[in-house]
């Protein structure tokens, strides 16, 4: 089984992110399904509060992670600001030295500036290579049902639908 961290700096959000992740648990140990499906157990999942562009390189040993998701991060959009985004030139080569080897950063965003901002500081970065959607789905097999996941079952992917 995977393991799944959520890491986020607010504490109201990882509150809710957790509280939903507890009531799931218990609709899945309480044997209730959906469509006569029963839950995943999500007893794989946590949510904390941290500010990973500080602390990350202090919570994970080199090379620890397999994937590194940056679903809705806050846009900075003031000039003075930028250097607060989470993933900046500087902060590229943490992310690198983070995920195993052949790991994989999937990046998510409702303003497309920040997302063309987060691509391009990856592309520049000589750590990361973009792969063609060909190659991600023959590296993992599972990727474009984590990819829906991630773009349209959030409660910021359902908010940016309805926009």
């Amino acid at each position: 089984e995977t393991l799944m961290l959520g890491l986020e700096i607010r504490g109201k959000v990882v509150d809710f992110a957790q509280g939903k992740a507890t009531e799931l648990r218990h609709m899945s140990h309480e044997g209730n399904t959906k469509e006569g499906k029963s839950f995943h157990h999500y007893n794989n999942v946590w949510f904390d509060q941290l500010n990973v562009m500080k602390f990350g390189t202090n919570c994970f040993a080199p090379g620890q992670l397999s994937k590194i998701f940056f679903c809705y991060p806050d846009p900075h959009w003031k000039r003075k600001n930028i250097r607060r985004r989470i993933i900046s030139p500087g902060l590229v080569q943490e992310y690198a030295h983070l995920l195993k080897v052949g790991g994989l950063i999937y990046t998510v965003s409702d303003v497309p500036e920040l997302e063309d901002w987060m691509i391009k500081c990856l592309d520049d970065s000589p750590l990361f290579e973009r792969l063609s959607e060909e190659e991600i789905d023959q590296y993992e097999p599972n990727h474009r049902k984590v990819v829906d996941v991630v773009t349209s079952s959030s409660e910021d992917a359902l908010r940016t639908q309805r926009k």
